[in-house]
């Protein structure tokens, strides 16, 4: 599988207990008073929404013991490094995580001798030897393997998230892995626990970066005792856009309907894009429904002269100097786009707005073709009409310098950013009506998400301005 192709890792949450000076390995971790910030890290550590945690080879070393295991009677055996070993699934299992690249642990049994008796799952590259990996099929201990030479991280977690169905893994490892994952941008967020003490000058710091990486401060306490515990996230705006969701909506939560046709409306929606300009987005990001049945009112395109035409599966992007962008997320490639700009009396706004189709890869050869032509835009963020939403913005910031955009969708195109957590903020105009029954809700698919009111605003005929941010 090629990194491509890895579309889906779970949550890593590095969670560490460190010295006042960054240290996570010394001797101040042996003080007496030490244990009380000890303890206070397995307090925190188990009030994580999962059930797994991972650990860097030297720490797992340590788990194992000082014990040798004889692998002379697998000695004469073959291993297929292309199949994992994976045994006993269950949602209600405990699993250590163990990295280690060329198999060295020195496993006795496929638990850990530790809280909770977690069940181990080796990671490994296709440098452990055939006879270490018989070793650990005999004694039932699952393995994965993950790269050739050393470990393929993103391919690591894909398969931990796909294989044993683990959304949510603690990182409790050395500054080694640590830096790791720290490298390949795929920490999430970081809660640390920090005692009020020093640490040798050889101890070990939390990372070894080269760089500099930017984390949010969401929240802290400190302890009675003078300890401090912090709350980060990844600062995603170093890799992508700021989502604003701006959005009418009933006040019972509907996005679409007859009430939006009323005169007295009308001032509403002049509001509604006097705040879009305002805003003085990069990127529109639209729904198809909207596209296709008010600006091109259903039309068909002839793609006749583009039938034997063969297209690689490359990004498409038109060199004009364009200052707006309209982006449309097109599962099955078929809008009949008409030109390379928006045009339309109903929503002037758009009008001029250069349109990037987000596409995936089983669109038709004939219809890219199309879509060059006429000089649409276009970016593969998927396969077989399944999007990579979080891989699309990675694109919008990176091919067209997007830092800000607009979430005007439906309820449909809503709903997946609210789902992977992607929307910073909220705009609503909330008019004083009640919609009709088969009007459109907010997000047609959701979870439950944290925000925050940071904004109300009365405007003309009762509509409320509100502003949420995510937590």
């Amino acid at each position: 599988m090629s990194e491509e192709q890895i579309l889906e890792k779970p949550i890593i949450n590095c969670h560490m207990l460190m010295s006042l000076d960054g240290k996570v390995t010394g001797s101040f971790l042996s003080k007496p008073e030490c244990k009380l910030y000890i303890e206070k890290y397995r307090e925190v550590g188990r009030k994580f929404p999962c059930n797994s945690f991972i650990c860097g080879s030297s720490t797992m070393k340590e788990f194992a013991g000082e014990n040798t295991i004889d692998l002379s009677t697998f000695k004469e055996t073959k291993i297929n490094k292309t199949e994992d070993y994976i045994q006993n699934l269950s949602e209600e299992k405990y699993y250590a995580i163990a990295f280690d690249s060329k198999g060295k642990i020195n496993w006795k049994e496929n638990k850990l001798n530790y809280s909770g008796n977690p069940i181990i799952i080796e990671v490994v590259s296709e440098k452990a030897s055939d006879e270490y990996l018989s070793y650990l099929q005999n004694i039932k201990m699952n393995f994965i393997i993950c790269g050739k030479e050393e470990i393929n991280t993103k391919l690591a977690l894909h398969k931990l998230k796909t294989l044993f169905k683990l959304d949510f893994i603690r990182l409790a490892g050395g500054p080694t892995i640590n830096t790791s994952f720290l490298k390949e941008n795929l920490i999430d967020e970081l809660t640390l626990i920090t005692a009020p003490f020093t640490a040798d000058t050889n101890d070990k710091p939390l990372f070894i970066s080269e760089n500099i990486e930017k984390f949010k401060l969401i929240n802290y306490e400190i302890m009675p005792e003078g300890g401090l515990i912090s709350y980060y996230k990844k600062d995603n705006n170093n890799n992508k856009p700021y989502i604003l969701c701006h959005m009418l909506i009933s006040l019972d939560g509907k996005t679409t309907g007859n009430y939006l046709a009323l005169k007295e409306s009308e001032n509403a929606c002049n509001e509604y894009w006097k705040i879009h300009e305002k805003e003085n987005p990069d990127i529109t990001i639209v729904g198809k429904k909207t596209i296709v049945e008010d600006f091109l009112k259903g039309g068909n395109i002839d793609l006749s002269n583009f039938k034997d035409k063969k297209m690689n599966r490359e990004d498409f992007i038109n060199k004009k100097d364009y200052k707006k962008f309209v982006c449309i997320y097109d599962r099955k490639g078929n809008i009949p786009y008409i030109k390379d700009t928006m045009y339309n009396d109903i929503y002037p706004d758009y009008n001029g707005y250069h349109i990037i189709a987000v596409l995936c890869e089983n669109v038709n050869d004939d219809y890219l073709c199309y879509l060059q032509s006429i000089g649409v835009s276009y970016i593969f963020v998927g396969k077989n009409e399944i999007f990579d939403y979080k891989l699309s913005l990675e694109k919008l910031y990176k091919l067209f310098d997007a830092r800000k955009i607009l979430l005007e969708g439906g309820s449909t195109i809503n709903a997946p950013f609210e789902k992977e957590k992607l929307i910073d903020e909220i705009s609503l105009m909330q008019l004083p009506y009640v919609a009709q029954n088969d009007g459109k809700p907010l997000f047609l698919e959701s979870i439950v998400s944290d925000f925050k009111l940071c904004k109300v605003e009365k405007m003309d005929e009762g509509t409320l301005l509100l502003r949420y941010k995510q937590i």
